[in-house]
């Protein structure tokens, strides 16, 4: 007589009903690199990497050479606002707004290709209201002057909730 072993993963109740967002990091060509997948639940985000073919990581990229989220829907735009993540990012696009958003996570840095084609515009850093936010962007803002990038600015949203960001804004 055999016998077999069956097991299966089962998401807990919030995730399974939590909505997936994918986000698709391109290069400025429109060329996918990298999908940014999250998944909001009650108790907090969850997110991970996955190449163009839906394989799990990042291929061997790193984080830092990832371009930055939208940047090949700004076109021209003389002046672009640069957010800390996607979903910030998103929010501004929606309405109709120039931007770009940092996909390395406030603990990392965009690289200089990544920032490269903001060189020239106006740049308008939106950082989440909270020190490692903060943090974040004065280090792009750093970047940035390396790059030769002469008109940038940071948001200060004085009465912000803690942590809130551009999505949060407009929300």
């Amino acid at each position: 007589s055999s016998s077999s072993f069956h097991c299966e993963y089962t998401q807990p109740a919030a995730e399974a009903q939590a909505p997936e967002t994918r986000y698709i990091i391109r290069r400025p060509d429109g060329t996918p690199v990298a999908v940014h997948v999250r998944i909001d639940t009650p108790s907090g985000k969850r997110m991970w990497w996955v190449t163009p073919d839906g394989t799990r990581g990042l291929g061997g990229l790193k984080i830092e050479e990832l371009p930055l989220y939208g940047v090949e829907r700004v076109g021209d735009a003389r002046e672009i606002i640069l957010t800390e993540g996607e979903k910030a990012c998103e929010a501004l696009l929606a309405l109709g707004i120039a931007a770009v958003g940092t996909v390395t996570g406030a603990h990392s840095t965009p690289g200089v290709e990544a920032l490269r084609p903001l060189v020239g515009r106006v740049v308008i850093l939106w950082p989440d209201a909270d020190d490692v936010g903060r943090d974040h962007m004065a280090r792009i803002a750093s970047r940035l002057a390396e790059l030769g990038a002469r008109d940038v600015y940071m948001i200060d949203w004085s009465d912000a909730p803690e942590g809130g960001d551009a999505a949060d804004f407009i929300a």
